[in-house]
């Protein structure tokens, strides 16, 4: 029994899908300010809110996939980051943005962490 090209091809590509999908990863950051030391952002440069933010806010940004990884997934991430803190999502873009072409969403979040904790000499 002859096997058809257009099957041959098709399976192939099955395949191939298969295997990238193998490869999913979570989301990853980029930008240099994601460790410490914070790179902070100035005061003017943040948009209101309510609370205000503190002077230790900044940026983080993540790459991701929309078909890899789910809100709640790099939600996660950014939580772990920011030291479970206050997170608010300033931007997201998908052109030019320094990210992998199978994570190619940039996501931006502001990030306030929570305050240190008080030092045994108070």
């Amino acid at each position: 029994m002859a096997v058809h090209p257009n099957r041959s091809r098709a399976a192939i590509g099955a395949a191939l899908l298969v295997g990238l999908a193998a490869c999913t990863t979570r989301p990853y950051p980029v930008d240099s300010d994601v460790t410490p030391p914070w790179e902070t952002a100035a005061e003017a440069e943040l948009p209101a809110a309510d609370p205000p933010f503190s002077p230790r806010a900044h940026r983080i940004s993540l790459c991701y996939g929309e078909g890899i990884n789910d809100e709640q997934e790099v939600r996660e991430v950014a939580a772990e980051l920011c030291a479970d803190g206050r997170l608010l999502v300033e931007h997201q873009n998908t052109f030019w943005n320094g990210c992998s072409v199978l994570q190619p969403v940039r996501v931006t979040y502001i990030c306030d962490p929570p305050p240190p904790p008080p030092s045994e000499n108070q």
